[in-house]
């Protein structure tokens, strides 16, 4: 094998491992360095379309949940919840579903940490 072929499969090689990791369940987002401890209860994660809360919070990661399509939507809001869950969050704002690559269902949100008791 020549020196530049062997050049070019080295710097691809990481690219074609990165993308294996495409389907991630969470992303802490710059918008808030802190971390929460993890919410006991992924039930009682919140869950809203609306991208605004009329009580006080804080952003805490972008959550990303994916099932196959013969899973339900609510199978893979539980995912969701879940995921939100470890990242300490009360609620998921902006929930949004999508179909990826025609056979993946995707359910996707801010997940979001109130700062006041109600």
């Amino acid at each position: 094998m020549k020196k530049g072929t062997a050049a070019v499969l080295c710097l691809l090689f990481p690219l074609v491992l990165a993308s294996c990791g495409v389907y991630q369940h969470g992303v802490r987002t710059g918008w808030n360095p802190k971390v929460y401890p993890p919410n006991s209860n992924p039930g009682s994660v919140q869950l809203f379309t609306v991208s605004r809360l009329d009580r006080p919070y804080e952003e805490i990661a972008l959550v990303v949940a994916y099932g196959d399509l013969d899973e339900t939507d609510k199978e893979v809001l539980v995912k969701l919840r879940n995921t939100a869950a470890d990242f300490g969050a009360d609620a998921v704002v902006d929930l949004k579903f999508n179909v990826v690559q025609s056979s993946v269902l995707q359910a996707r949100g801010i997940a979001v940490k109130y700062t006041e008791a109600k």
